[in-house]
């Protein structure tokens, strides 16, 4: 018969075979945490696709003014660069205004023959006369417009018809 002879003391022996059987116990439980984790992904029956809806339509979008639209933009164009080409409190006009006064200067005869035409705005600030002006553009761009109207953006006003 062998004897195992083993120069530590009792409770040392002890320690050993509970760090192993605790050490067990864990590779045990992290094996049972992985196989239930695979096994709730994998499922034997296939999924169903989610029922279509129909969907709804689109409302138009929303015409709105261009002072609005300015200033939707100016406030993240002030995280960009904080310098300002023109004071906006010389903005008091919108385009509303500013269509309104075009259509006096032939934008409304020019409407009536051709209804479907286009018209845009494009704010502009006149170093040289130091002034804000809406330029009511009736056509797809600047050069070839059929009729080009500057309002002034301050007062509201006429200012010129551009060639």
């Amino acid at each position: 018969m062998v004897q195992y002879n083993d120069s530590r003391p009792e409770s040392a022996i002890g320690k050993l075979s509970n760090e192993k059987t605790i050490k067990l116990m864990m590779k045990n439980l992290l094996l049972a945490i992985l196989a239930a984790g695979l096994m709730a992904g994998c499922s034997s029956e296939p999924s169903k696709p989610a029922t279509a809806e129909k969907p709804q339509p689109k409302a138009p979008p929303q015409a709105i003014t261009g002072s609005t639209a300015f200033f939707k933009c100016y406030i993240s164009a002030r995280g960009w660069a904080p310098d300002q080409i023109f004071n906006v409190q010389f903005l008091k006009a919108d385009t509303d205004k500013a269509f309104a006064v075009a259509q006096q200067h032939g934008g409304d005869k020019l409407l009536q023959k051709e209804p479907d035409t286009p018209v845009f705005y494009v704010l502009e600030w006149n170093r040289q006369a130091n002034e804000l002006l809406w330029h009511v553009i009736y056509g797809t761009d600047r050069e070839t417009a059929k009729l080009r109207v500057a309002v002034n953006a301050s007062t509201g006003e006429f200012s010129r018809v551009e060639k």
